[in-house]
């Protein structure tokens, strides 16, 4: 479950958003609503003020104390897949597992099969810039999963990519949800029905809406209806 109730005061941003575990949430709203600093206060790249409180799946990781990115239960997957240039795919899935104390050759192993996974394992020997970008992306998601988080955020991991490639990482993506907890932040509506149980709508720095998307895009008076229709 992700349960978060914080400001950020210098942004003028004040979150209450309670999420329930097993379900993926999209977060929508136009540019300056807030995505960004949401999956930042997530992901623990962002810091609430005092008196605010997170907590990802039963551990608290902000209130009392905060605790650092590599210490909670999340991975982040954006649209740019961050590889490391000088490593192949297979080291660079492997890395996760290997900073998480993993034997080198069992973590390669785990690695491979996570590329397997991701249809790409007979590319596991490639650098970086020997892959297409829709290729990097699906190194990213296996990176993503192979440390196997309870909650797995996206930030528009499919807006690089073209129309072939995001329609097949969708798939890929959609498996790797079922069981977790997921964020996506996104623009496409593709991406809501193809991931999302729920949505938030972001507004001034607050949660303007937040509902099952169902019910949401049932609603004509709804703000993800009116989002995506324009009025």
């Amino acid at each position: 479950m992700i349960s978060l109730h914080a400001s950020v005061a210098q942004r003028g941003l004040t979150f209450d958003l309670d999420h329930g575990q097993g379900r993926t949430l999209a977060i929508i709203g136009r540019n300056g609503s807030g995505k960004s600093s949401l999956i930042g206060l997530l992901a623990g790249l962002l810091v609430p003020d005092p008196g605010g409180t997170l907590v990802l799946d039963g551990v608290t990781v902000a209130g009392p104390q905060w605790v650092p990115p590599h210490r909670r239960p999340i991975t982040l997957l954006s649209q740019d897949p961050t590889l490391f240039p000088h490593m192949s795919a297979l080291d660079n899935v492997a890395f996760g597992l290997r900073a998480a104390g993993m034997a080198k050759s069992e973590a390669r192993e785990r690695a491979r099969v996570g590329l397997d996974g991701v249809s790409i394992g007979h590319l596991c020997d490639r650098l970086p810039h020997q892959l297409s970008g829709g290729q990097q992306q699906r190194v990213a998601l296996a990176r993503a999963i192979a440390v196997e988080p309870s909650i797995l955020l996206l930030d528009e991991p499919l807006a690089a990519m073209d129309v072939g490639a995001a329609v097949e990482l969708r798939v890929l993506i959609r498996q790797a949800l079922e069981g977790r907890t997921g964020v996506v932040v996104t623009h496409d509506i593709g991406d809501i029905r193809a991931f999302a149980d729920d949505v938030a709508v972001l507004a001034d720095g607050r949660v303007g809406d937040y509902g099952s998307v169902d019910e949401r895009m049932g609603d004509e008076n709804s703000l993800l209806r009116r989002y995506f229709l324009g009025y």
